[in-house]
């Protein structure tokens, strides 16, 4: 053990040449041999990095001291040989290394709101910390947002309000001065609550900002212009962050190799416990998760019996089946009746309850399936993910459908006045037929997605009366009546709220929908949504240390698993399609908003490239790219091309997972002929002989044969 101890020693200091037998010697030879710069450089560097080490050796004190004393000493022999300027480099260079240790380390108590996503890590794990790690990513993104609208639309609105003249004062005054009507109402909370008055009249709302350009002494500012291209950028910057982050946690995904198919028990077992936990609650639900890893690992490797029917189980998720489409199909209709009567906050109120009531009543219709676990989280966040779909989709058809049924109900009006005005008391109803000019100002008047912001009001106080009534007060009822209750209510229905990480991210998802849908005609939404996601993190955060356990069945929201980013970027999708539909078919309003009196929302940008000669045959080859004969072969050739990449990357994976398995097979062979050079087989061999001939020994014998042969083994001398 000591030659041991003594070979590692002289082993580490072979090779920095501080061994404390030996370093005096070298230090006699060094002196007598000349030794050019480089060598001495690197023999100095040696020396600093055993001293930099040695406090790790597994040394005696007198040997460390000695050791130590002998490489002060060998420096300051040697270093006055070396330039100045060359020892000022390497300790600006250290200096410079322990200075970017120490902001790295002070980066960390800069990430907002990061002590409170570790604190609750420590509490309930990385799974649950997972989802408040995707909300503060939702919020980044919200503000890069906020800052680019504000910075280059509502910034240079106010300054050219501020710097307005009488002609532009006179053409945006209806837009933005509120009536005395209004004003003497505008404070009361019935009218702030519905955000009319004040608000209305603000930069929240697209109709507040003029067609006018912005013209300074310095320069001039198309705020039009600026207002449709950035609404574009918003929605290219959402499409790329959200397709950096899923690159990202690609490269972070560690277990999607090839070695967690190979390995699995070794990875479930080794790696399949989470050390952030330091809450017992999490700690158990943790153990339960991995033992069913195992279970499942081990049931995928047994053959799979034919499982027998059921009929009361088939029934009971049939039953469970029609109920959750009933439910889906009375939440369109729901949907649908509350924007046709269209009273003040019926809409926002009936879609917020439908988000957060119907998910809880698919968990509970859910139970009776019976599923496995894993089987009946999927389902589950399928139920809600569709149910939320159909109601984005349901919303926005009925909004339409209320613009068109308004504009088709004024398209002609009775005005007796009017007709008295014509023709004194001539009974004949005079009728006008409404200009196409005059029918369009009712987009703007009647419907500028203040339906959305409300929505987005809404659900925010009824996920906090939502929080504080199904997780708080029925955890302080359980707290102190499970001691006298008729059952143990802790443990079996209702026990305590459990952190949903699922629901809650889709929630989430569903929410940062409505703020791009209705980003385009209330730009300063974002703002607004930032606030109520902070609120958001900090309430979840409080019910989730104060009434919560974790859940049972772990499903992660961020680091390596790109499901919810692939839901996000489709919510992405789907909320693109109303807007540009709207920028594509729908006129804009004549009285009010940037696009005033224009006749499609792009002509912002085609009045600019038909003003500059250079740029005019530019502008007619866009208008023939954009015409349908170009168009719709191009959108056919671009979906046959992404049919054969996506052919292709399937072919390409399969020969992976080929040539994987076929490594793998060569090693086990290769291992198999290393061990049978070494003797092993031979071994293996001698010792399967031995244990057949044991057998053969100790077989049984009846006691007539064994006495039939008693004497031949006597004949042939067997004792």
């Amino acid at each position: 053990m000591k030659n041991c101890c003594l070979s590692e020693t002289e082993a580490f200091l072979s090779t920095d040449g501080t061994s404390a037998g030996h370093m005096g010697h070298d230090d006699d030879d060094e002196e007598n041999k000349p030794m050019t710069r480089q060598v001495l450089l690197d023999k100095i560097r040696q020396k600093k990095e055993v001293i930099g080490k040695l406090r790790c050796q597994p040394w005696s004190m007198s040997r460390k001291r000695r050791t130590l004393r002998l490489a002060q000493k060998y420096l300051e022999q040697h270093e006055s040989k070396v330039s100045k300027t060359h020892l000022f480099k390497e300790d600006l260079k250290k200096r410079w290394h322990s200075t970017c240790r120490w902001a790295d380390n002070i980066k960390i108590y800069l990430i907002p709101w990061e002590a409170k996503i570790k604190t609750i890590e420590s509490h309930f794990g990385s799974v649950v910390s997972s989802y408040f790690t995707f909300l503060r990513w939702v919020i980044f993104i919200n503000l890069v947002i906020s800052l680019i609208v504000v910075s280059f639309v509502v910034i240079p609105e106010v300054l050219a309000d501020a710097a307005a003249d009488e002609g532009r004062r006179n053409r945006s005054e209806t837009r933005k001065k509120i009536p005395e009507s209004v004003r003497e109402v505008a404070d009361s909370f019935t009218v702030v609550w519905d955000y009319n008055g004040h608000l209305k009249y603000s930069p929240l709302f697209y109709g507040y900002y003029s067609s006018d350009k912005f013209v300074s002494p310095v320069n001039k500012y198309n705020i039009p212009l600026s207002y449709f291209i950035i609404t574009l950028f918003i929605f290219g910057y959402s499409f790329f962050a959200i397709l950096k982050k899923m690159a990202a946690n690609a490269r972070l995904s560690k277990m999607a190799g090839s070695k967690a198919e190979q390995y699995v028990f070794n990875w479930n077992v080794f790696t399949g416990w989470d050390y952030t936990i330091g809450n017992p609650d999490a700690a158990s639900n943790t153990v339960m998760a991995i033992i069913i890893k195992l279970r499942e690992s081990i049931a995928e490797c047994k053959v799979t019996k034919v499982k027998q029917f059921r009929s009361l189980l088939f029934l009971a998720r049939v039953f469970a089946n029609v109920v959750i489409i009933l439910m889906l199909a009375f939440s369109i209709y729901l949907t649908r009746i509350s924007c046709q009567n269209w009273t003040p906050f019926q809409v926002p109120a009936i879609v917020s309850t439908i988000t957060h009531v119907f998910p809880m009543i698919f968990d509970l219709i859910g139970k009776m399936e019976k599923y496995h676990p894993r089987t009946a989280l999927r389902a589950h966040l399928t139920r809600v993910l569709v149910l939320y779909m159909l109601n984005y989709m349901t919303l926005i058809i009925s909004l339409f459908d209320k613009i068109n049924e308004i504009q088709g109900t004024n398209t002609e009006g009775e005005f007796e006045r009017f007709a008295r005005q014509l023709g004194g008391r001539n009974p004949v109803n005079g009728y006008i037929l409404v200009s196409k000019k005059w029918k369009n100002n009712i987009l703007s008047r009647n419907f500028n997605f203040q339906e959305l912001v409300k929505l987005v009001t809404m659900d925010l106080i009824i996920t906090i009366a939502s929080i504080l009534i199904i997780d708080f007060f029925r955890g302080l009822w359980i707290r102190y009546c499970s001691s006298w209750w008729c059952w143990d209510i802790e443990t079996t229905f209702p026990e305590y709220g459990e952190f949903k990480v699922a629901e809650n991210v889709l929630h989430i998802i569903n929410n940062q929908g409505m703020v791009w849908l209705g980003l385009f005609f209330a730009p300063m939404l974002p703002v607004l949504n930032n606030v109520k996601m902070i609120v958001l993190l900090y309430i979840r955060a409080w019910a989730c240390m104060t009434c919560n356990v974790p859940a049972r069945e772990i499903f992660r929201a961020s680091r390596s698993s790109n499901f919810y980013l692939w839901i996000l970027l489709l919510w992405l999708l789907l909320c693109t399609v109303p807007v540009f539909w709207v920028f594509a078919s729908k006129p804009p309003s004549t009285d009010c908003g940037p696009f005033a009196y224009q006749d499609r929302y792009y002509n912002v940008v085609t009045d600019v490239l038909e003003k500059h000669k250079t740029t005019k045959n530019i502008f007619e080859v866009l208008k023939g790219i954009a015409s349908p004969g170009v168009v719709i072969p191009t959108l056919l050739l671009l979906l046959i091309i992404i049919y054969f990449l996506v052919s292709l990357v399937r072919g390409l994976r399969e020969a992976n997972n080929d040539l994987q398995q076929q490594l793998f097979h060569e090693r086990t062979e290769e291992k198999k002929k290393i061990f049978e050079l070494a003797g092993g087989g031979t071994k293996k061999k001698a010792e399967a002989f031995r244990s057949e001939k044991k057998k053969k020994v100790v077989s049984y014998l009846p006691t007539v044969e064994q006495k039939r042969r008693e004497p031949w083994r006597v004949y042939s001398g067997v004792s």
